[in-house]
């Protein structure tokens, strides 16, 4: 049997798996922390995190053998580092690089590992799907536990940060404090929205540096300085002008469509 040892992941996540023919159970640490000691279907106090199986794992009941022992199922089966290890995924894309840097965030991605920095300070490096876009692994690592009582969101805090037990800890402090029984404290996973902005752009010629210009709907002047190669780097231009240096560099997470004409008003006119 294959295994993979992971972040906790919640009940959504655990369908999610299940739906790729995996299974999914929580870890629990030993009282003194810090190692992993027990595997469970469902763990609340000293949870740890999760482990993926290909195979499904036998649990006695409530009272009786409804653990297994960490050390001695990891000495007896195989450690692997990827879903696609645990699928034995022949079109596993290892050398898939990509490179991008979404709301300040720079995510380096070669196969399946993955380093994300921020302004210079780093946030991340470790083991990710190869199949994720940046896009994913921006969602994952920004993603927040959120605490809620009667629907209304009281306390939030980043999910990449938090450590065994707090979780549980959170719940009680929560619930000593607004005078209220635990259950009444409900936790969800929130991932942040990307809503890419879509700028429109139309050609309008070439400078005298060879720089494709191109105009927007407003009348902006941008200029590509990669030149027409490969993939296009789009900056607004100096003055507003044609034959203007580049200036300010078009934010990452913007989606350039190149339209011929835009949108034309009430009058037949094109939209300036």
């Amino acid at each position: 049997m294959k295994y993979l040892v992971t972040s906790y992941k919640d009940n959504a996540e655990k369908q999610e798996i299940e739906s790729k023919g995996l299974y999914c159970y929580d870890l629990r640490h030993s009282d003194e922390g810090g190692e992993i000691a027990t595997i469970e279907k469902s763990v609340l106090v000293n949870r740890i995190g999760s482990i993926i199986t290909d195979k499904e794992l036998k649990f006695g009941n409530k009272y009786y053998n409804n653990f297994i022992d960490f050390e001695e199922f990891s000495a007896r089966n195989t450690e692997v580092y990827t879903i696609e290890q645990l699928q034995d995924n022949p079109k596993e894309k290892v050398n898939e690089n990509s490179h991008k840097v979404i709301n300040g965030y720079s995510i380096h991605k070669e196969g399946t590992w993955c380093e994300i920095t921020k302004n210079g300070k780093h946030i991340f490096d470790g083991v990710v799907d190869v199949n994720m876009t940046p896009e994913q692994i921006y969602q994952e690592v920004t993603k927040e536990v959120v605490f809620s009582i009667n629907g209304k969101e009281v306390l939030s805090y980043d999910f990449l940060n938090e450590f065994a037990g707090e979780r549980e800890s959170t719940i009680k402090q929560l619930a000593e404090e607004n005078k209220c029984n635990v259950k009444d404290i409900k936790v969800s996973i929130r991932k942040p929205e990307l809503k890419e902005k879509i700028l429109k752009i139309k050609f309008i010629g070439i400078d005298n540096w060879d720089r494709p210009v191109y105009k927007d709907e407003k009348g902006t002047i941008y200029k590509d300085t990669n030149l027409g190669v490969g993939e296009m780097d789009l900056h607004t231009s100096s003055n507003n002008s044609f034959y203007g240096e580049p200036d300010m560099h078009i934010k990452e997470n913007t989606q350039i469509e190149i339209v011929e004409s835009f949108i034309r008003n009430r009058k037949g006119r094109e939209a300036r």
